[in-house]
């Protein structure tokens, strides 16, 4: 971690991109703690961006505009019939969308090293797809593979119907995010990044 800051940027992002500190939790007994603050290791490249590179920090227009909308919505707190529920979400956008963005920007400095943070959420999406296809050929929904192939308990159609004019329902993957629309949507946004490497 402290002698090759890019690596360890490049495996935080494929651990979380995998939701293996979400994964590490629920099936290992991880507390939450130390699962939800797995990205905060990001910190250790920042630290040696700014303190042995002298590399300014970096702030552009998203970030002015996410510091606005947070102020936007502390207003909105402070007049909030629930001022408890408020706070609990701005602390969830505080740290898991502006924190972590400014953490990001400012330890992905060079093109070489964009280049294999994407290659890192890429690898990520291959091994939960590769769980999913092998879940879905073995019909193996019952195992879970440590929490990487959670299967909910909804069905979808497949369009073809049995000898007996049965409509034939197959299950939905999860994968290790729990939840087959958020699932498919971490999924989706590997398609334009890996026909760009292709």
């Amino acid at each position: 971690i402290l002698t090759k800051p890019e690596a360890t940027t490049v495996i935080v992002l494929f651990v979380m991109y995998a939701n293996l500190p979400v994964v590490a939790k629920s099936t290992f007994g991880v507390p939450d703690l130390l699962a939800a603050a797995f990205f905060l290791l990001l910190g250790i490249p920042l630290l040696h961006y700014l303190l042995i590179r002298r590399q300014p920090i970096i702030v552009n227009h998203v970030v002015v505009l996410m510091v606005a909308y947070l102020g936007v919505s502390l207003v909105s707190a402070v007049f909030s019939a629930d001022v408890h529920e408020s706070v609990d979400r701005l602390l969830t956008y505080v740290i898991e969308g502006l924190v972590l963005y400014v953490l990001i920007i400012n330890t992905i400095r060079t093109p070489a090293l964009l280049r294999q943070a994407i290659w890192a959420i890429i690898l990520a999406g291959v091994l939960m797809g590769s769980i999913s296809i092998y879940q879905e050929v073995t019909g193996a929904y019952d195992n879970d593979f440590g929490g990487m192939a959670i299967v909910e308990d909804a069905v979808m159609g497949t369009g073809q119907v049995d000898s007996f004019g049965n409509d034939i329902k197959r299950q939905r993957l999860s994968g290790p995010i729990g939840e087959k629309n958020r699932y498919a949507q971490v999924m989706v946004v590997l398609l334009p990044l890996t026909l760009f490497f292709v």
